[in-house]
Formats: C-alpha cells, sequence, structure tokens
C-alpha cells in the first residue's frame, strides 16, 4: 500500500485554466486527464490524500468525480470545499478532515501553507497556491502538492525523501543522507525498522517506522555539544549496538504500539 498525495485538482472549473496556466484547450480535457492520470499510478489498495479544493460544483457532479477516482480516498478540506463533512463522507472519503493533521507523526498536512520555522521537527504538505511564484515546489520542510506543481498526477509521500537523497550507498546499513542547510535527513534501515533522524541546531529527532505494519514511534535525542560530523558517527554505532539504550527506547516503542 502506498500513499499519494495531490490538491487544487478543482474539476469542472473552467476558469482555473486561465488563472493557472492549465495545459488544456477546455474543461472538459482537464476533467479526462486528471481522472486518466490519477487513475494511472493509483491502486484500489493506495491510500490518496487530497489537500483540498476538488471540485466547482454542486454535490452530484462533485460524487460523480470522486467516485471516478481509485483508492481510498481522505479529504484535507479546502476553501472550496463548501459542503459539509457529511457529505464528502456520502461521496465516498475514507476519512475527512476540517483543519489540518499530522500524518505519522511527521508529516502536517494543511490545504493553506502554515508557517514552519527551521526548529520544527516536520514538513508541511501543503496545496492552495497553484503556480504562484512566490512559493517554491519544496524546500527543506515544505512541500507544495498543489495539481500544477506535480504534473496533475497524485506524487507518492515517499517522493519527498528521495527529493533530497543525493547519495545512495550500497553497503549493509542501506544509506542515505544528505545535508541541506542546517538540517540533515539521515535514513538507515535497522531490523526491520526504517529511522528518519532530522538533526537542527544539534537536536536529533527521530522517527522509526515499522515495516510489518507502518506503525510509529519517536523522541528527541540531544546532541548540542556534539558536531554535527560527529553526531551521525554516534549515531551509526548506536544503530550497531542492540543494548544500547536510545535504541532500546526506539524498539521498547514499536513493541509497545505492535502489541
Amino acid at each position: 500500500m502506498k500513499t499519494f498525495l495531490i490538491g487544487d485538482t478543482h474539476f469542472d472549473h473552467k476558469n482555473v485554466i486561465s488563472y493557472c496556466d492549465r495545459p488544456f484547450d477546455d474543461v472538459e480535457e482537464m476533467n479526462e486527464t486528471l481522472i486518466k492520470n490519477w487513475n494511472s499510478v493509483v491502486k484500489n489498495s493506495d491510500i490518496v490524500i487530497h489537500m483540498g479544493d476538488i471540485a466547482l460544483g454542486n454535490k452530484t457532479r462533485t460524487q460523480e468525480f470522486v467516485k471516478q477516482l481509485k483508492g481510498r480516498k481522505w479529504l484535507i478540506m479546502g476553501n472550496h470545499d463548501k459542503f459539509s463533512i457529511e457529505s464528502y463522507y456520502n461521496m465516498g472519503f475514507e476519512r475527512v478532515y476540517d483543519r489540518p493533521i499530522i500524518y505519522k507523526d511527521f508529516y502536517i498536512l494543511s490545504h493553506k501553507p502554515m508557517f514552519m520555522t527551521k526548529d520544527m521537527p516536520y514538513i508541511n504538505i501543503y496545496a492552495h497556491i497553484h503556480n504562484n511564484s512566490m512559493f517554491e515546489d519544496r524546500t527543506f520542510n515544505t512541500w507544495c502538492v498543489s495539481a500544477e506543481r506535480i504534473n496533475y498526477t497524485p506524487i507518492n509521500i515517499e517522493d519527498f525523501k528521495v527529493e533530497f537523497d543525493t547519495e545512495v550507498h550500497l553497503s549493509p546499513s542501506k544509506k542515505r543522507s544528505k545535508i541541506y542547510k542546517d538540517q540533515e535527513i539521515f535514513i538507515t534501515l535497522f531490523q526491520g525498522v526504517i529511522l528518519y533522524l532530522m538533526v537542527r541546531n544539534g537536536r536529533v529527532f527521530i522517527k522509526a517506522e515499522s515495516m510489518l505494519d507502518n506503525s510509529t514511534a519517536s523522541l528527541e535525542y540531544n546532541t548540542k555539544t556534539l558536531k554535527i560530523d560527529d553526531i551521525f558517527s554516534e549515531i551509526q554505532e548506536i544503530l550497531k549496538d542492540k543494548e544500547n539504550l536510545i535504541t532500546k527506547k526506539i524498539l521498547s516503542k514499536i513493541e509497545k504500539i505492535n502489541d
């Protein structure tokens, strides 16, 4: 099962073609392309989180579009999603939210972009701004998934991590690392657990995700006394030691969740 993201589909919104320079001759072509692109990458078992602004039109028309789209559909309601939460459930959405949510303890999902500081151990994924040049497609802790930014096709949430991985080492640890301004993202596979380590200002925020059932656990590791290079050397040694306190904490949290 994969998790996909897209926002600002704006089905049946004729004017969005000119407003946002969409490459379609008319609204019919736009609707057909959005549906075709969606269904070309999404399986019925996948989750697709729509980041808001599905369509313009009445409930019946909106439901017609939703029913044509594959996957287990979630909705983060946008400013153009004017119907009740219950209405969107009736249209076929599995989950509906009228405010931002935190997904897997790591991603803040919101319709509109949120203010993010460098000290926040989260990634904000949002829509709303379409192709507004004042915003970047991605920064070290933000990602816009408006349809215009992702080729009008739902994108796998794992692609955010791939974007910032510049080195892939085929070593036993399956390590990937990237220095990005004052942040480092370090990903490693350890005993069937994927570990995401975000380093900011000498603090390491660790998120662990079980490959077996996608359960998660997280903790903060204070390394202010270490240099940035020493942080990763120490973490790599920690992960080799099954008796280390931090390793035990991560694995014990996952075991509790699994139980």
